[in-house]
């Protein structure tokens, strides 16, 4: 098992763009719903991809490596092995719930956070559409949670590993089991009829389901809803047209009229 552990680990980037690789080509199969947008949406989606790519092997790779040998060691003996392992997969889930939370609560992040919610068709391709602006500082926000909860650069580098892996199949097109199997595992886990409704377009859907692997965490702090998602569904941000590449990296930084995030979109 450790073996694997540590291949896994090891080629964490090769398996991640073969599990892109394989959900694209068996939700292009057997699509859940019509495609939308076509190759332009597509060709946008690659071009984050390509961009967050080069800046996750430039900042992340190198901040990881740097932290891993500069931690407190403040833990007691008695969370290392498999209890420590699994307190670090549920402290960094609940940091990825309230900072995701926090990209639609503060005007600031959600201008980068926006970028990512004005796909308005949902498929692999919409896991890697990310704002330099909010990778950079997500990047930043993990490390700094790394050195001071101790946490073990193992524990860092499986959650990242599952945690793109879970992301990618949450946005995927395609039926991944039949829905009574589907509402049993949101129980516990973020499944893909979950994660949609975080994009659904309407109001209705704020303040909802903000959660990367556990689902727990959206019931306990109230921010849960499950509801189906059917072809008329409308999908992005309403009132608000998706953009081309370069106009959607300048989004952010443009002037405009603050008020308060369009929270839970």
């Amino acid at each position: 098992m450790r073996d694997l552990l540590d291949f896994a680990l090891e080629n964490r980037v090769a398996l991640i763009g073969a599990c892109l690789a394989l959900v694209l080509a068996g939700e292009r199969l057997a699509p859940a719903l019509a495609w939308r947008g076509g190759r332009p949406r597509l060709s946008r989606n690659f071009c984050f991809w390509a961009l967050n790519f080069g800046l996750a092997l430039g900042l992340a790779v190198p901040l990881t490596a740097w932290a891993s040998g500069s931690a407190l060691d403040w833990r007691p003996r008695w969370l290392e092995g498999a209890a420590g392992f699994a307190l670090d997969i549920l402290l960094l889930d609940l940091l990825w719930y309230w900072w995701h939370r926090a990209h639609h609560a503060a005007p600031l992040l959600w201008r980068f956070h926006e970028v990512h919610h004005l796909d308005e068709f949902l498929d692999a391709s919409t896991t890697f559409r990310t704002h330099f602006g909010e990778l950079s500082s997500t990047i930043a926000v993990r490390v700094a949670f790394f050195l001071a909860m101790d946490i073990s650069l193992v524990s860092l580098l499986v959650f990242e590993l599952a945690g793109t892996i879970v992301a990618t199949l949450q946005h995927v097109n395609a039926r991944l089991g039949p829905p009574r199997l589907g509402r049993a595992l949101s129980l516990v886990f973020v499944t893909p009829s979950v994660h949609w409704v975080h994009h659904f377009s309407a109001d209705e859907y704020k303040h909802c389901n903000y959660g990367l692997i556990f689902s727990f965490w959206d019931r306990a702090f109230g921010s849960f809803k499950l509801e189906r998602r059917s072809p008329g569904t409308g999908i992005g941000i309403e009132g608000t047209p998706d953009a081309p590449f370069a106009a959607l990296l300048a989004r952010p930084f443009r002037r405009r009229a603050e008020g308060p995030a369009p929270a839970g979109r």
